[in-house]
Order: C-alpha cells, then sequence, then structure tokens
C-alpha cells in the first residue's frame, strides 16, 4: 500500500469535525457569499444527484519572507489572505465528474465553464493510468486538473476506492490568478476539504497539504512546495504560518503586531519560471558538491541533513564558501556528480549555472526569515506608537528589503515591476509608516509584499496610482487576514435551500 511521507502532528481531526457541521461556522467570506448566488441563479447545475451539498473555502495566501527557498528547507513565513476560493460538492449515483468554474480565466462568467469527465477515465484494465497519460484528460481545461485532480490522487494513496462514485462541483474564487498568492492550492484545498465531509474521510489538515502538493506537481506540472497548501489549510486570521519546510515541520504561529500590518501589492503574473527553474537547480547543485565534499572527507554526518538552510551563515562563510564555484556548466557537474536530489528538476548539460550565489541567498534567507519572526515576537511587547516599536518596526523592514535585493542580486530572481514598487513605497519609509517591502511569490506570479502602519494604508493607493501612472498596469493591493481551511468544518446545505432559494 501506498503511504504518504510522514505527517506532522494532526492539529485538528477530521472525525470530530465532521460530528457537527455548524458548531464552527464559516468565515464571511466574499467567496461563499459568491458562490451561493450563483449556484441560486443556476439551480440546475447541482439537481442530478444527492440532496446535500457541502461548502469548504480556503484562503489565498500572503509570502512575507521564505517563500522564495522553501525547497532549501527554509523558515517559511505566510500569512493567509481575506481572500479565499469556495467550493460546492454534490455527490452523485453514477461516476460522472460535472465541474463547473465561475471565473475560469479571473473573470466572473454569465453561464460557467464546465467541464464533465468520468473517474474511469482515470484508470487503465487494472489499475490507474500513468500520470502523463492523466494530463492529458485536462490538456484542454487545465483548470480542472486542480478539482479532478483530487480523485486519482485520493485513490493512489488508498483513500478512494475504484468504486467511488462521482460529483457535481463548481467553484468561485476572489483570489488573484496568476499572481503568486497560491489561487491554485486554495482551490485544490478547498477540493479535498469538500471532499473529506461528502465521502466521510479521515484526512488531516497537513494530509491534505501534502495531497494538494501531489496535485500541483503531478497533474498540474509545476515545481509549487508545501508551503502554499499547508498555509491554505493551517492558517490562522491575522497570524503567520511558521513552516520549516524539511519537507513541512510546523513550528507554530506569530500574531501580526496589532496597528500593523501585511499587505500585497499584486501586479500580476511575471516570466519567472526559467529563472526559478535555473535557480532551484544551482541550489541542488551546491547541496550536490558540498555533500560530495564531505562524504570524500569520510564524514558520517552531512552538514546540510539534506538541505542548504541547516548550514549557518557564520558556517556557510568559514567552511563553505571556498568549496562552491560561482559558475559551472552543467556538463562539468556531471561529470563528477550522478546528478541532483530533486524529483522536478533536472540538471541541462548545456546550460550554466551559478552554485555558490544561490546558496548564499537560501542560507541568508532562512537567517532573514528568522530574525524577522524575532523582530515581529518583540514588536508585540511594544505599545503602538513608542519609539522603541518604531525602532523594531524598522529592522523588520530592513530585513525585508535585505531579502528583496538578495533574490535579483543573488538568486537571479529580478523584476522591474518590483523594484519600482519598492522604490515608490520606500520614498515614504519609516517615518511614514511604511518599514519594508520584499519580492513575494514564486514561479508563474508577481507581487511585493509590505509591512506597514495601519494608519499608513492610504500610501498603498497612492502608490498604486503613480505605478500606473508610470506603467499605465493595474496593481491589486490585498489586505485582511482570514481562516484556513482547517479552522472550520465543512458546511452542509440541502440543495432544496438552493432551488427554493430560501435564505441559506
Amino acid at each position: 500500500m501506498r503511504t504518504l511521507p510522514p505527517l506532522a502532528p494532526p492539529l485538528h481531526s477530521a472525525t470530530l469535525l465532521l460530528q457537527s457541521f455548524r458548531s464552527t461556522p464559516l468565515p464571511s467570506s466574499d467567496s461563499i457569499s459568491a458562490l451561493l448566488a450563483h449556484l441560486k441563479s443556476h439551480p440546475a447545475l447541482l439537481t442530478t444527484g444527492h440532496p446535500e451539498v457541502f461548502l469548504a473555502r480556503a484562503p489565498g495566501r500572503l509570502d512575507v519572507i521564505g517563500g522564495l527557498s522553501e525547497y532549501s528547507g527554509a523558515l517559511a513565513c505566510q500569512l493567509p489572505l481575506a481572500v479565499s476560493t469556495a467550493v460546492a460538492l454534490q455527490r452523485r449515483d453514477d461516476r460522472q465528474l460535472v465541474l463547473h468554474n465561475f471565473n475560469p480565466h479571473g473573470t466572473t462568467l454569465d453561464q460557467p465553464e464546465t467541464v464533465t469527465l468520468s473517474l474511469d477515465d482515470f484508470y487503465g484494465t487494472a489499475a490507474l493510468l500513468p500520470i502523463n497519460s492523466q494530463q492529458k484528460l485536462f490538456a484542454n481545461n487545465p483548470w480542472a486538473a486542480h478539482i479532478a485532480g483530487a480523485y486519482p490522487t485520493l485513490a493512489k494513496f488508498k483513500k478512494l476506492t475504484r468504486r467511488t462514485h462521482g460529483a457535481n462541483i463548481a467553484c468561485y474564487s476572489d483570489i488573484p490568478f496568476q499572481a503568486g498568492v497560491a489561487s491554485s492550492a486554495a482551490l485544490q484545498c478547498a477540493t479535498l476539504w469538500a471532499l473529506t465531509a461528502a465521502y466521510h474521510l479521515i484526512l488531516d489538515p497537513m494530509e491534505i497539504a501534502l495531497l494538494a502538493q501531489k496535485i500541483e506537481n503531478q497533474l498540474v506540472g509545476t515545481m509549487a512546495g508545501i508551503m502554499e497548501p499547508a498555509i491554505s489549510v493551517l492558517g490562522r486570521k491575522d497570524q503567520l504560518l511558521l513552516l520549516q519546510c524539511q519537507p513541512h515541520e510546523h513550528k507554530g504561529y506569530v500574531a501580526v503586531p496589532p496597528g500593523m500590518l501585511f499587505a500585497g501589492l499584486q501586479f500580476g503574473r511575471k516570466d519567472a519560471a526559467a529563472a526559478y527553474r535555473a535557480t532551484r537547480i544551482s541550489s541542488f547543485i551546491a547541496q550536490a558538491i558540498i555533500t560530495q565534499f564531505f562524504s570524500d572527507l569520510n564524514v558520517i554526518k552531512d552538514p546540510t541533513g539534506g538541505y542548504l538552510a541547516n548550514i549557518s551563515v557564520a558556517n556557510y562563510n568559514r567552511y563553505i564558501k571556498a568549496l562552491l564555484p560561482e559558475t559551472i556548466t552543467g556538463a562539468d557537474f556531471l561529470k563528477d556528480h550522478a546528478g541532483i536530489h530533486d524529483r522536478l528538476t533536472s540538471v541541462d548539460p548545456q546550460a550554466t549555472y551559478f552554485p555558490r550565489a544561490a546558496a548564499e541567498f537560501h542560507i541568508q534567507e532562512n537567517a532573514r526569515a528568522q530574525d524577522l519572526v524575532a523582530q515581529l515576537r518583540s514588536l508585540l511587547n511594544h505599545a503602538p506608537g513608542t519609539a522603541e516599536r518604531r525602532k523594531v518596526a524598522a529592522q523588520a523592514g530592513a530585513l525585508m528589503l535585505e531579502s528583496h535585493a538578495a533574490s535579483s542580486r543573488q538568486a537571479g530572481l529580478t523584476s522591474q515591476r518590483g523594484d519600482l514598487l519598492v522604490e515608490l513605497l520606500m520614498r515614504f519609509g519609516p517615518e511614514h509608516g511604511l518599514y519594508g517591502a520584499k519580492l513575494a511569490g514564486g514561479e508563474g506570479g508577481g507581487g511585493i509584499t509590505v509591512l506597514l502602519e495601519e494608519s499608513a494604508r492610504p500610501l498603498l493607493d497612492q502608490v498604486a496610482a503613480e505605478y500606473h501612472q508610470k506603467t499605465n498596469r493595474q496593481v491589486q493591493i490585498l489586505t485582511g487576514s482570514s481562516p484556513g481551511a482547517a479552522e472550520a468544518a465543512p458546511r452542509r446545505i440541502m440543495i432544496n435551500e438552493l432551488v427554493s432559494q430560501r435564505s441559506i
């Protein structure tokens, strides 16, 4: 039997949550309200099936620090956003999956885009089809992989059987698409959370995050890690989730200091996939070189412990830096090494990589993340408006600015739009309540995260207007927070409540 990787101790019991669907109400959410409104306007979408409909929601996330270094084992500090994705699921008595998407391209539709599949499509004569064959099912409708992909993924890990019946599933999201704020992870996690209730599954929250990551890696086909689905499931309102990505060690939470906020300024998708991939491969090359060096010396314990982030900045500068070449071709690396320990990438013999700079970024980013957490905890002990609080907040902001500069200088993740936004913001600086900003998001998204006083919130609108004037491009400002999916049980309503349009 296939098993998932070892899980962190469960924070919630799915069994207990399912005992009372209304014991913990879902948070007031625009995505839930919008989805219900759409379903009331299209009652025929959910009439062919069981009388129960299960509603679940999962938030987007704001990458505060560490998100660009999760695959190196760094500490990732993530905030769940107020924007979210809602999913409604109604079981059927046949093997059909009928999926309705009310905003497949970021624009709400009067009529949803609909995809129909059979669960039998995922199987050959004796077992699940290979992943590449499953991927072809979504070639014309890639959004459907985030939802329907839950079924073969759950079946692979023996959570659903081959005889499982299908479902009608509808979704709506107010999370910006392709902006690095976990719109994909939120859809996957909301779907899995609704499935937990509808099919009476026992899935711990971290297990849901791991399953969502597998859907993303295997069926959607991106290099996303555990961080995005983890915050979408485990997030707490106005608190940063602390996740040591080795591979998913939960380090608790730290509250956003009263009177302060983290905000996202999203400028949309940027073509970062190639740079992100090059940095990732360079990092794994650095780890392979370090591991091989100590193995050749017959040192039993690998100082990386499998992750670059386990090397301290001091030890890196003293012992490790000189081992790593500034640049190396893939061919030269492969002459002395079998490859890299990364299941999502491989070394291109024709490419040139930069292991020293990549290693420095991840090792220093992990240290910056730990320092930022310490500064945030210190801020909780200082009253708003005091000189000491402003001083500590400025130090926290400085760490974010260092991260932003390093992401370009060392990791090669340059962003002219991000640089311009940071420049416009920091003209105001700590004296106006704007403490720091940094590039956020990884492959496939673009935006920055800002630390500021709540009183400085109007300055974000001013910066967005100036950015539009200079570039003729819009910036979406994201503020506010909400709980993760596992903070509330999926809600159960009866189909006649939608069809008759009674108040929900």
